[in-house]
Order: C-alpha cells, then structure tokens, then sequence
C-alpha cells in the first residue's frame, strides 16, 4: 500500500507549487496517486489546514516545501531556491528515471505562463520538473542532475535552452503555448482517452500591487444616540446615529481602504460586545456615486471595512458612517430601540500605484497545476484575461470604482468577458486533433475559473434593479459556451484556503467517511425558509420536496419561523452537521436574515462575521435562493456571505450575485444532483438549458468545483472527476 503524504508549500514563489505537483500528482499505466497539497502563507499553518490534516489521515508524512513552518511540526523540510530543489526533490523522488520536463524560470509573467501550461505534462508522464534560467551561464547542476537520473529524453519548455542538451538528449521542443497545448493534449489522450477539465487561470495574480506610495491617516469620531423605533418610524430622541466626513483624494491611481471600529462604547444595554450592532459606512465619490459600501455583520460585531480602487478621480469624497446599538425587529411594522456612545476609530490607508493591477484575492493560479493535473485536464492561462490592465486605466480614468458600481465600465468589462471566450474557443478547437473535442462539448464539460472577477470577469447583462448600487447582472453565463459546458469559479478568502478547499474536493470520500447506521451525516437534507414571504417557498417547495426525498434515503428536516435564528441555527447545528443545506429567503452579499418578525432580527441574523467562525464538521453543499448571496465582484472576500462558507468548509455554494425573484426555485438543480448523479457544475448547467428565467439565469453561480459530486443515498460516493475511475 502506497504511503501518504500531505505538502504544505509556501506561497512566496508560485514555482514551488508547480514543482510539488506532479509528486502529489502522477499516472503510472492505470493507476492515479494523489496526495494532499496546501499552500501555506506566512510560513504559518492555519487552524483549518491542521484539521484537515488530522482527519485526513493520522500516520501521513507531513513534507514543508519553501518554508519551515512557524506553528507545525513537519516531518521533512525542503529549503531553497525553486530551481536548486527541483533538483533535489528530483534526485529523492525519481532516483532514475528516463524522461524529464524541462522548464525555464525568472521573472516574468510570460515564463510563468508557460510553465504553469507545461506542468501538468509532468504528472501525465510521471517525470521530474528541472528549471533553468536561460541567462545562466553555468548549467553543471541541471548536468549533473540528468546525468544521475539516467535521462535519455527532455520535454523543453521555451525557445532558448542549453545547446550542449542537443548533443546528448531526445529533445521534444514546446516553443510556445500552442506546442505545450498539443504535446499535454497527446499526452492525455495516450492516458486517459478522454478530456473532461479545463481551468481558466491568471498568471498575473501573482504580482503584488505595483506600489508607487504608501499614507495612513487616523481620526477619532464620537457618536451618541438613543433612537426609538415605533410603527416603522424611527424617532432620534438625542444625539445622531449618522456621521459625515469629508476626504480629499489627490489625483493618482490609489487602492484606497477605510477600515471603522467602536471604541469605548457605552450603553444603557448591559454585556458590552454581545449587542446587536449594525454599523454601516458608505463612501461616494465627487459626483455623487457610492463606490463602497461595508456593514459590520460582514466584518465584525463593531467595526467595518470598505476598499476601492480609484483611477486619477481626485476631489472631495464623502465617508457616510450610521451606527445602531440595540434591538430592532418587526417586518411589517418596525420597532425597537438604539441606545450607543462610542468613539469611532477611522483608519484610512491609501495606497498609490503606478498601475491598475488589483487581484482581490493574489496567487489563486498557483492552485491550477495541481487542481488541473488531479481532474486529467489542461489549463489556459493569460495575463490577458485582467480586466484592471494597461488600457483599463485610459477607460477608467476619472473614475473611482469598478463596473460592479459603475455601468459606464461595463462594455469594456464584457469585452474582456469575450477575448476570454474567443480564447478558450481556439483553445478548444486543439482537441479535435486528439480525438478529444466531441466528449469534452458532449459530456461533462468541466470548466473551473480559477480566479476572482478582476482576474477573470464576470459578465455584466442589463439591469432594471436601479434600488440597488450595484449595477448590472454579473454572470458567468457565457463561460459555459451556451451551456455545453459546466463552469464553477473556484475561489475562497485566500489562494491558501483555496488550496485547502480544493483538498476537501479531491479527498471528499476520505474526509467524511463511510455512511454507517449511528452516522446520520450523510443522508441529512435540511431545509430552511426565511421570514418576510420565505414561508411561501418554504410551504411550497421545502416541504413537499423534503419528503419527496426521504423516499431516497434522506433525512429530512424543515427549518422555518420561530426556528431558523442564528441562535437556533447554532445549538441545532443546521448549517455545520448537514450534508445538503437549502435555504430559501432574505439575504445580502454579507448576511442573510432567516429571522425578521422579532425584536431582534440584527441579532438572529447570520453574518460572514459569523459564518468564518465556524466549523462545519464535513465538507457540505450550501444552495440558495436568496438574493446577492452569491455577489462577489468588487467586494473585500473576507466579507462575502459565500467566500465565508467556503472558508468554514463548505464544498459548494450555489447563490446569486444580484436580486432574484418567484423563478429562483431549485427543484430542477437538486432534482439533477440526486435522481441523476449529476456533479455541481452539470446540475447548474442542466437546470440554465430548461429554466431560462430572468434574473436568476442569469445570476446564479456555483463557487466550488464543478466536478463536486456529493454523496446521496442512491448512487454513494462519485469520483469527484478524477480520470481514471
């Protein structure tokens, strides 16, 4: 029996990721073996990462790669340049081998590229990855590596190599993108006879920001009110719960973040920091325009966070800040009572730039070689994709957020939609010469955007939302090639935890073991509708499906009024100890309000603030028919409501990134992932070819792995997409 090992490899150079992969990767004749790969940030293990690797397996070698770690003990550690262990960690693995992939290395985005297209071609064939700099005159330590390894012949990536290898080596020349494409495309085919994965990535998400200058401003606000809310009215009886504040931005492209914190609060309410608070900042620019907008359910019980990126707007900005402090309930007739003193702290920092380069989330490309290699697919990667590029600054310029807030942004956004489309499509076309076209079109059509949406946008359809300041409808819609294929955009707070939720993907069976009579976990389904017209669905559609699914095998249980709280979601554990959880009602892009009719909705409402907090005890489906829940595009990813469940262990969320209405059932979806077997990605696309309802068409998105298949009582465990079954 194969001995396990889990990586943990460091996040500071995006090569050492691709040199792990193909150990934690690798096909010999009809066997795939796969061990766990996290990359780890600032050299420190997080708690997440540890329970993973506690529960994974017990008695796995632990193996650092880049770094030691600060907080974990290791069984093994691998320090150095990535070219100089590429060397070493050939020699230990491979000891003798026949073949190697050969892979240039330096500073630039475009050798990046190339060797990120190239990786997977090393865990196909099963051979080492050696790196070499080109500008290097002395190449005796690559010599001596291929001589001790007993290499006959080199897969070389790039046009500029060693000429002393052509007298000595078979050498297989990959000059290009196009030539790595066709040779990994040969190799899959010989494999596999089958292509079902593609990830879309962008290289530049490793780039830091191009910082030109760096300035922090802090102010101190008091705020004090005491306000009464009666028949849906509110009546300040002293003070003010809304401040305003003036900010000059000078001329410039500035990342510019207001973070807000109550300090020394008092209140008539006793038990300091377990009151409700809902404490809400909204930046707007000369003209207007909101630009950001935060609230403290998103963040932290008492403080909040905005960012932006401005593009040579300079001027007089206006930073509105609102505070309540109290109990407040009552959908239909609001009621309650607001009673705070606090100083506001308001952190400003601004950061200048000398370009627009702004990823929300660096390094999620580091991910694609390993994640690509484990599903038998290829991946397509391009600086092109970034919507904030070069040209971005000349249609941007003069204004002072994204197209997410401003619609006059959104055509150039959406041609860059289109040139990623045109992309995949010639891309695509590749296949035909390996016989791979027509089962990728036809069958599961996994399509993983490995990016957050200024790395790879989303689409901005029309909206007639105009309540909202959010503009457009934002879909990853045409990524699915007009629903041939099945896109999930993999993505959570950090490229680290993504690695860790792309683990629980491809170790999904592992982590939650074999169902057994005592453990219910597998076959839970439950259910929850929100106050506020949420009974409908819940009336008819919860109730109904739940005990149509029963007959299945499910353990069903309905969560609605008077249960479905936070407090009642906690000591129940609906949302931490289910296999599928639905819920059905009122929601935002940071929170969502199952509980409104009380007197304390703020505080029975579920917030990412609480959701990152917890522990949800097996990887877990979370879909949704709420509104905004599924909006990522322009937000902090901390505070995303789906980011937050996706970091607590979550393997799936399905949510929409605008409003959505009466059409945003998912009988159809759910139908495709338990009558049929589907996996996530092929269940959202399945549900878009027959219910082409607006806005929910357009707005529903899967976060996760569209090769996610969770567990049902009918058809077990899948193979999560992986290419030898």
């Amino acid at each position: 029996m194969e001995s396990q090992s889990i990586y943990l490899v460091s996040d500071e150079h995006p090569y050492y990721s691709l040199l792990i992969s193909p150990l934690a990767c690798w096909y010999t004749d009809n066997e795939q073996s796969l061990q766990p790969l996290l990359i780890v940030q600032e050299k420190t293990v997080s708690a997440k990462q540890q329970d993973f690797i506690s529960t994974f397996k017990s008695d796995s070698t632990i193996i650092s790669v880049g770094f030691t770690p600060t907080n974990y003990s290791v069984d093994q550690t691998y320090i150095g340049s990535p070219r100089i262990l590429s060397y070493q960690l050939a020699k230990d693995y491979f000891r003798k081998i026949d073949k190697a992939l050969l892979v240039p290395i330096d500073e630039t985005i475009d050798t990046y590229t190339r060797a990120l297209l190239s990786t997977p071609l090393a865990s196909y064939l099963h051979m080492p990855i050696l790196l070499y700099n080109s500008n290097q005159k002395n190449h005796q330590e690559l010599f001596s590596t291929l001589k001790s390894l007993q290499v006959s012949s080199i897969y070389v990536v790039g046009s500029t190599i060693p000429s002393k290898l052509h007298d000595s080596y078979e050498i297989i020349e990959m000059k290009n993108a196009h030539d790595i494409q066709e040779v990994v495309l040969s190799a899959i085919n010989h494999r596999f006879n089958k292509m079902d994965y593609v990830t879309l990535t962008n290289p530049k998400d490793v780039l830091p920001l191009n910082l030109q200058d760096e300035n922090k401003e802090l102010m101190r606000v008091p705020i004090q009110h005491t306000s009464l809310y009666l028949f849906g009215r509110k009546f300040i009886l002293s003070g003010f719960d809304t401040v305003t504040k003036k900010i000059t931005i000078p001329s410039g492209i500035h990342k510019y973040s207001i973070k807000l914190t109550m300090e020394e609060t008092t209140s008539v309410f006793p038990k300091e920091g377990s009151i409700p608070v809902f404490l809400s900042a909204t930046l707007t620019n000369p003209n207007g325009r909101i630009i950001a907008y935060g609230h403290s359910p998103g963040y932290r019980n008492n403080a909040t966070f905005i960012e932006t990126l401005i593009t040579n707007h300079s001027g007089e900005y206006t930073l509105t800040t609102s505070l309540f402090h109290g109990y407040r309930g009552g959908y239909f007739s609001l009621r309650g009572l607001s009673d705070v003193q606090t100083n506001l702290k308001i952190e400003q920092h601004m950061q200048t730039l000398n370009d627009a380069h702004y990823p929300l989330i660096s390094g999620l490309s580091q991910n694609a070689a390993y994640l690509t290699s484990a599903h038998g697919g290829i991946i397509l990667a391009d600086e092109q994709f970034s919507l904030t590029d070069e040209k971005y600054l000349e249609i941007a310029d003069h204004h002072s957020t994204g197209p997410w807030y401003d619609e006059t942004l959104q055509k150039y956004n959406n041609e860059k939609v289109n040139l990623i489309i045109s992309r995949l499509q010639e891309n695509l076309s590749l296949l035909k010469n390996h016989d791979l076209y027509q089962g990728y079109m036809n069958g599961s059509g996994w399509l993983a955007l490995l990016g957050d949406t200024n790395m790879i946008p989303m689409y901005y359809y029309p909206s007639n939302q105009t309540h909202l300041a959010e503009r457009g409808l934002p879909s990853d819609n045409p990524y699915s090639l007009n629903h041939c294929l099945s896109p999930g955009r993999i993505m959570s707070y950090t490229t680290s935890d993504t690695s860790l939720l792309i683990g629980r993907t491809l170790f999904y069976e592992q982590l939650c073991g074999p169902p057994t009579p005592e453990d219910e976990w597998h076959r839970k389904f439950n259910f929850v509708f929100g106050e506020g017209f949420g009974e409908t669905g819940g009336f008819f559609h919860q109730i109904p499906y739940a005990n149509a699914i029963e007959s299945y095998g499910f353990l069903t249980v309905v969560y609605g009024d008077l249960r479905n709280s936070r407090q009642a979601a906690e000591r129940l554990k609906v949302y931490t100890d289910a296999n599928y959880v639905e819920y059905l009602g009122h929601g935002d892009w940071f929170w969502f309000t199952p509980s409104i009719y009380g007197f304390n909705s703020i505080g029975q409402s579920i917030g990412a603030s609480h959701v990152r907090a917890w522990d949800i005890n097996r990887p877990n489906v979370f879909l949704t028919s709420a509104c905004l829940m599924g909006r990522v595009d322009g937000v902090p990813p901390q505070m995303s409501i789906a980011l937050s469940f996706l970091y607590a262990g979550c393997n799936a969320f399905v949510g929409s990134t605008r409003e959505t209405g009466q059409e945003s059932g998912l009988t159809v979806l759910e139908d495709h992932l338990i009558l049929d077997d589907y996996s996530l990605g092929e269940a959202l696309r399945g549900e878009k070819r027959v219910d082409t309802v607006t806005p929910t068409y357009y707005v529903r998105c899967l976060f996760g792995d569209p090769a996610f298949n969770p567990y049902d009582p009918v058809h077990g465990f899948s193979d999560q997409g992986m290419p030898l079954s």
